[in-house]
């Protein structure tokens, strides 16, 4: 679920709750700052949420749904394993990019998740972190890819795609698409045979 998909005020809360996450950080962040930064009293606050526990976990797990349906999506798909990686880094770069202080949040924060949402999170990223690296193994099998260590491929990718949200601004000088191919076409130069 897209946070904007939300009624108006749980989307501008959580809106507002991303923002002060990136900027207090959780342990940093008060209920109060949250409600203040939504225009709202406290107390209205929590005829939506019961706090920013589960506001945390909400804004993690709008966007893990998000991840998850990206990544079976290209799963779906018959590319090649160069296409479908293509397609991968486009769908997370446009994640990423459609709400910033959200992926910030998600990439940064999840670790304040509690008890079984924390380890809930953690099996959601190594199933997504599973599909990026069957993509490699697919691309080594059709024979288009060199081999590599597969674990380190991931990790460069997934490091290169989510460390957007720390410069990335919509007013900048790269749009979402041309940032994805740029990441692509480099990634892939390593790749490929």
């Amino acid at each position: 679920m897209e946070i904007v998909e939300l009624n108006d005020m749980e989307g501008k809360i959580l809106k507002a709750a991303g923002k002060c996450f990136v900027n207090l950080g959780f342990n940093g962040t008060a209920d109060k700052y949250i409600a203040a930064d939504a225009g709202i009293e406290p107390a209205e606050l929590y005829a939506y949420y019961t706090g920013k526990d589960e506001i945390l976990r909400e804004i993690c797990f709008a966007k893990a749904s998000l991840f998850d349906n990206a990544i079976a999506e290209v799963n779906d798909l018959y590319f090649n394993a160069e296409e479908k990686l293509r397609m991968a880094i486009m769908h997370h770069v446009k994640i990423i990019t459609d709400d910033v202080d959200a992926a910030h949040v998600f990439l940064n924060e999840w670790k304040h998740l509690k008890n079984s949402y924390f380890e809930e999170f953690k099996k959601r990223r190594h199933h997504y972190t599973e599909a990026i690296k069957q993509i490699i193994v697919d691309g080594e099998n059709e024979n288009i890819f060199n081999e590599s260590d597969k674990q380190f491929a991931v990790l460069t990718i997934l490091s290169s795609v989510n460390w957007i949200c720390e410069w990335y601004t919509p007013e900048g000088k790269l749009k979402p698409k041309e940032i994805a191919d740029k990441i692509t076409d480099f990634i892939l130069k390593g790749l490929m045979k």
